[in-house]
């Protein structure tokens, strides 16, 4: 641009004697060069975006087939696990049932030999009991008879108070 106190300068046809042909064909074949770029970029671009949408739909469909596929893995896997449950729980309840009716038999014949064992224990009390009071009336006896041995003996031993009746000298009559 020119300053602004300065006049513009008259635009000046080129010389007539300047051949712009060539240039004028330069240009024609830059903006055929540029439009031919431009179609095949823009052809480049939809080949791309037909690439990118087939790819995004072929993704998309794989993507979906597994989801699907491990759905059903997941599914099969689940009723596999429920079948397993089921089972196990219908073998649970037997064993639980076995087991609670072999308590209860366990409890009886546990209360059973209880009672048993009460009244033999009772029965040998009883037993045991007479046998002590037989034990003791012949200690009572033995005692009896210790204190009547002793008391002989008192009398067969010579002192000074007393002097060995005849009957105390050991003999195989009187057992001395």
């Amino acid at each position: 641009m020119n300053p602004p106190s300065e006049k513009p300068r008259p635009v000046t046809p080129p010389d007539s004697g300047y051949d712009d042909s060539q240039l004028i064909q330069v240009i024609r074949d830059f903006k055929d060069q540029e439009k031919t770029s431009s179609e095949r970029l823009s052809g480049a671009i939809g080949d791309i975006k037909t690439q990118v949408r087939d790819s995004s739909e072929s993704l998309k469909s794989a993507i979906i087939d597994n989801i699907e596929n491990q759905t059903s893995s997941i599914n099969l896997s689940i009723d596999q696990l429920k079948q397993t449950n089921d089972s196990n729980a219908a073998l649970n309840r037997d064993a639980i049932f076995t087991v609670s009716r072999d308590i209860q038999n366990l409890q009886a014949s546990t209360q059973s030999q209880s009672d048993n064992i009460v009244n033999a224990i009772a029965n040998q009390t009883t037993a045991l009991n007479f046998k002590v009071d037989d034990t003791n009336s012949k200690l009572d006896q033995t005692n009896a008879i210790l204190s009547k041995i002793e008391e002989n003996t008192q009398q067969c031993i010579p002192s000074e108070s007393n002097s060995c009746p005849a009957e105390c000298e050991p003999t195989p009559e009187n057992n001395h």
